[in-house]
């Protein structure tokens, strides 16, 4: 997949207008669910204890934190 194709994928919460807004965990997860994207987060905890809680939701990958994005999209692809 290439990384135009990679893009197409992601929306961030800068995209939608709600990053810095103190968004509860719960609803950046119905959010992302809401548009049948996978949630990516830095958040262990938060949203580990979410999915342990809801089941019914597009995905939640949780990573270490990176500031290498583009290599972390590409090893997110590879798994």
């Amino acid at each position: 997949m290439s990384r135009a194709e990679q893009a197409q994928l992601l929306v961030t919460m800068q995209q939608i207008g709600s990053a810095g807004q103190g968004i509860p965990n719960d609803q950046v997860l119905v959010e992302s669910t809401t548009r049948n994207r996978c949630l990516l987060t830095f958040n262990r905890n938060g949203f580990i204890r979410l999915q342990n809680q809801n089941n019914q939701h597009s995905g939640i990958i949780v990573c270490t934190f990176d500031t290498d994005y583009a290599g972390l999209a590409q090893r997110i692809h590879q798994t």
